[in-house]
């Protein structure tokens, strides 16, 4: 099914990429073009670590490399199945629930739009989308640092950027528009056509630029769920909670000790714990729901999990613990959200099971870190 040969670079680049909030998207998007996740990641040769949100990076030309790779593979596995266009279909601020503040209750499109700036280091570094303005028509450009000005590089990334954005743009605004004009740089492929259709209008391939042109007024005028109470609030929340996280010692210590747990553990407990990894919020669930999301009946789970010497509940106490540290060690967590993202009814009963697990309260534990 996997191609033996990528025709893109596997060179890597010193600029890193967290894939926080991009990998949910990615993994919907995969499934709906009928690639099976797993085995794409062992084809490709990435580690699983490097795909657990919080616990890894890629180097950008990788994650382009993998998101190219899988748009050929879709297109092999299910006919009319792009990848790029999917990712714009389904693409959620899984992580961020303050951006989805910050859309809804922006002014004006312009205004929205400037949310990508906000997070461009967290969906894709080396991008940035500016807008060009002049008496009737805004035209959004995506423009690459210089390194990564190569289209067959980036041609997948840049179709599923700017078709993000217009989705986003589309479903905040009060009345329908078609694109004036839509111009990718890269050459024109096999599913132009999926391109087309999502947009509305035939596509310029093998433009000087990729971007997307529509009417001034249309993008200028006011969005009725404009709150600027709101938005205001969610900008500032956006702006701490996307301060840079801790690295000292502490992490990498975490980081190296899930590295060599995961590597030990038993295939079937490794798949679950990659599982509450990808999905914290997912450590709340009760057993059929999990196996339901692992698409493998309850009983198997239990068997599989018991031949691999645990049980659910250990899997889900030891996800729990891990995840709990990785939020602790980040201060604009707070004790309470950490409690409610891991399914704790509240701080206290979170507080008991961390220090029966650790010895220590969450508050004592980052006191000891010198995290306050």
């Amino acid at each position: 099914m996997y191609p033996d040969k990528s025709p893109f670079s596997k060179e890597a680049s010193s600029t890193r990429f967290i894939l926080t909030h991009l990998l949910p998207t990615c993994l919907r998007a995969a499934s709906k073009c009928g690639i099976n996740v797993i085995d794409f990641v062992r084809h490709v040769g990435v580690s699983p670590l490097t795909l657990v949100p919080g616990h890894g990076d890629l180097p950008v030309k990788e994650l382009f490399r993998l998101l190219n790779e899988g748009t050929l593979i879709g297109w092999q596995a299910t006919p009319g199945g792009h990848v790029p266009v999917l990712v714009a279909e389904c693409f959620q601020f899984d992580y961020l629930s303050d951006a989805t503040g910050y859309l809804s209750s922006s002014p004006n499109l312009i205004a929205a739009s400037r949310l990508f700036e906000l997070v461009s280091h967290l969906l894709c570094p080396p991008a940035r989308l500016e807008h060009h303005m002049n008496q009737d028509v805004v035209t959004m450009v995506l423009v690459y640092e210089e390194e990564f000005g190569d289209p067959s590089v980036t041609w997948s990334a840049s179709e599923a950027i700017l078709g993000t954005w217009f989705r986003l743009c589309r479903e905040l605004a009060p009345s329908k528009v078609i694109p004036l004009q839509v111009e990718f740089r890269h050459p024109a492929h096999l599913l132009r056509k999926s391109c087309d259709e999502f947009y509305g209008v035939t596509c310029e391939f093998g433009a000087f630029r990729d971007a997307i042109s529509l009417p001034r007024a249309w993008i200028e005028q006011p969005l009725e769920s404009s709150l600027p109470v709101l938005h205001n609030y969610s900008k500032e929340r956006l702006l701490r909670l996307l301060k840079p996280k801790q690295t000292g010692p502490d992490v990498a210590r975490h980081n190296a000790t899930l590295a060599s747990e995961l590597t030990e553990m038993p295939a079937i407990t490794r798949r679950l714990f990659d599982h509450y990894l990808q999905n914290p919020r997912r450590l709340a669930e009760a057993v059929g729901a999990v196996a339901s999301a692992l698409q493998l009946p309850v009983r198997t789970l239990q068997r599989r999990l018991k031949d691999g010497g645990t049980s659910f509940s250990n899997v889900q106490a030891k996800g729990r613990l891990f995840v709990s540290k990785d939020k602790l060690l980040d201060p604009n967590n707070s004790i309470d959200e950490i409690a409610e993202m891991l399914g704790f009814p509240d701080r206290r009963t979170f507080s008991i099971f961390f220090k029966r697990m650790t010895g220590q309260t969450p508050r004592e534990w980052r006191k000891l870190r010198g995290i306050e």
